[in-house]
């Protein structure tokens, strides 16, 4: 994926709602941007080219998923990197919901997950986030973290799900997660 400053020729643009809402990202080039989450139920897409004026040779492909849980919650993430963030991050987000997202990456590839930042307040029976690390053998290794925990680092032979429950008691500003493929080749430390 190119930097966004070097889209001046070509792009795709993702608009909160309407030509004029917020954009939610630019991109050009042919890796697989990060997730777009929008705030509404309507995104603009706006597609421009100062090299292909007719776009006849331009192609994309885009797929969304919607759901009645909030802003993000939950899905299945590709690629080799990226962010995953609680719902309505960096705020609080007081709804009783389960929201289950998987995290594969390309084969021949660890997954690394580090949290970024974590901030979950109320009983841990009620808000928590359950993340379960699979062996490329089918075992499964499950860590619960409640609020008050300090997590920092997971790392898995195969891919990783997170299961984000809530309740109306939270009062933090929910967590962000980064994930990275590493080719199973090399050392995790």
């Amino acid at each position: 994926m190119k930097n966004v400053n070097q889209c001046s020729n070509d792009a795709l643009e993702i608009r909160d709602g309407s030509p004029t809402g917020t954009l939610l990202t630019k991109v050009c080039g042919y890796a697989i941007p990060d997730p777009v989450f929008s705030h509404t139920n309507k995104v603009f897409i706006h597609i421009y080219s100062k090299t292909q004026p007719h776009l006849d040779r331009m192609r994309y492909d885009i797929s969304y998923t919607s759901t009645d849980k909030g802003r993000g919650c939950g899905g299945t993430l590709y690629g080799t990197r990226g962010r995953v963030y609680s719902p309505m991050y960096p705020h609080p987000f007081r709804n009783e919901t389960t929201c289950t997202w998987i995290i594969r990456v390309p084969v021949g590839h660890r997954t690394v997950l580090k949290i970024m930042a974590y901030d979950l307040e109320g009983p841990c029976d009620k808000t928590y986030l359950n993340i379960v690390t699979h062996s490329s053998t089918g075992k499964a290794t499950s860590s619960t973290l409640c609020p008050s925990d300090d997590p920092d680092v997971f790392k898995s032979e195969s891919y990783i799900t997170l299961s984000y429950t809530s309740s109306i008691h939270n009062d933090g500003k929910g967590w962000e997660l980064f994930y990275q493929a590493v080719p199973k080749d090399v050392a995790l430390v």
